[in-house]
């Protein structure tokens, strides 16, 4: 774990959008199903908010929708605030870490006579593999991979305002369309974040967590205490096998098969289970292993003297676990399921979570995601109903991330359009405030 992340390249080479450019009819009841003023037909100007819709179906006061759900409604907000939650975790989880890596030293330290001992193993272990030395590697990846979902999401207003991409939205079968570069792109930009969080992260959470639940400093170990099963990250063989399967095919031919079913779990208004799920369950994580942590170094030192830990340098007290003064009372501390679990688990729902640890601060309220609900505020008819919506990937279909990408759903922009839709009071910033307020 010591080595740098895997660095994963792709080897097929797409087109960004599709090359058949034939202005058809726009399909207005795809924009209006987004409380987006829509248009029967592509119009004669460009669209200020979105350079790569050229066959605009949006007018001035559409891209002016836009920009009042997307900003003034804080949509936008709201899925940064969510990815933001996820790379402070990470940051959170990996300081905690490097605590436990200087108890772990500790602990080490006072079993090294005792090699066979049960905490002098996972002590070792822990100090072999040093993970927190990851922690720039992981956040880095962590906010690269977030950026490419926020940007893909961004791309689905300015994707609806190209006529080019309407085909690929099929009312009747409730499919939409993507096309491999937006795979490639999503798999070059997400792939080493995924691969830490589904195959390398359960491990190492365990790991440490397993070295506080059961040991104290001096090498004391406790077989019958264990970590709330709440709290514990367990091995998700679904999304494991699409990881695993798009990293192997990355060098084959058709690569993009491979990374099919990856891929097509993106849907640009809806949040999915993996990609943004257990939030909640990581910040609990983290918290209850800063409250073990403390816990066991204020242990060690008043069964010490009282004496401050000193953790930059080795323990000077070697004490045999045999010979800890400490009396521990045995006690399991796996929570049992309770009638919400049994609600959650019968009926595959998110929604509630039990609290999973003693804090002054309920998290799981703060951080639970809803999968049910759309990301994206639909209007009152939902004639496309996208969060519906299968995914499918196809050679020519809708890049979300490269609509996303250049978008420019800002301020600057939304004004430009006011400009151009009330050209006699485009200086008029009163105006522009009282239209967005009106819309």
């Amino acid at each position: 774990m010591k080595s740098t992340l895997i660095t994963l390249l792709l080897v097929w080479t797409v087109s960004t959008q599709p090359s058949d450019d034939k202005q058809g009819p726009c399909f207005r009841r795809l924009l209006e199903s987004y409380d987006i003023a829509g248009s029967d037909y592509v119009l004669p100007y460009d669209n200020r908010l979105c350079p790569l819709a050229k066959f605009n179906c949006c007018s001035y006061k559409a891209q002016l929708d836009i920009y009042k759900k997307w900003v003034v409604a804080h949509e936008r907000k709201k899925i940064l605030e969510i990815y933001k939650e996820f790379e402070h975790a990470y940051e959170n989880v990996f300081d905690t870490f490097s605590k436990v890596e200087g108890l772990a030293q500790i602990a080490y330290d006072n079993t090294v006579d005792i090699p066979k001992s049960n905490c002098n193993k996972i002590a070792d272990t822990i100090l072999k593999f040093k993970v927190s030395v990851l922690k720039d590697q992981v956040v880095n990846a962590t906010k690269k991979a977030y950026k490419f979902l926020y940007e893909s999401r961004r791309g689905f207003y300015c994707a609806i305002c190209d006529q080019r991409t309407h085909k690929y939205f099929n009312l009747k079968s409730e499919e939409m369309m993507i096309n491999e570069n937006f795979c490639s792109e999503m798999v070059k930009s997400s792939m080493n974040f995924f691969l830490f969080r589904f195959t390398h992260f359960m491990k190492i959470s365990r790991l440490y967590a397993e070295f506080l639940t059961k040991c104290d400093l001096d090498g004391k170990y406790y077989p019958h205490r264990y970590l709330k099963h709440s709290i514990k990250f367990f091995r998700r063989n679904e999304i494991m096998m699409e990881v695993n399967d798009c990293k192997k095919g990355l060098k084959s031919e058709e690569a993009f098969r491979f990374c099919t079913p990856l891929c097509t779990r993106f849907n640009p208004v809806k949040y999915d289970e993996f990609f943004e799920g257990e939030l909640d369950k990581l910040f609990s994580y983290e918290k209850q292993m800063e409250i073990m942590a403390n816990e066991a170094e204020k242990k060690y030192e008043n069964d010490n003297g009282d004496k401050p830990l000193d953790m930059s340098a080795p323990a000077k007290h070697r004490m045999l676990a045999e010979k800890s003064k400490n009396k521990f009372d045995v006690k399991k501390q796996d929570e049992n399921v309770n009638e919400i679990s049994k609600f959650n688990e019968e009926f595959k729902t998110a929604l509630i979570r039990p609290i999973t640890y003693i804090f002054d601060e309920d998290l799981t309220i703060k951080h639970t995601i809803n999968f049910d609900e759309s990301v994206l505020e639909p209007g009152l008819d939902k004639v496309f109903d996208i969060m519906k919506y299968k995914v499918i990937m196809r050679k020519k279909g809708i890049d979300f991330h490269a609509y996303g990408k250049s978008a420019s759903i800002k301020k600057d922009s939304a004004i430009d359009a006011f400009a151009k839709l009330n050209p006699a009071n485009k200086m008029d910033k009163a105006e522009f405030d009282k239209l967005i307020k009106s819309l």
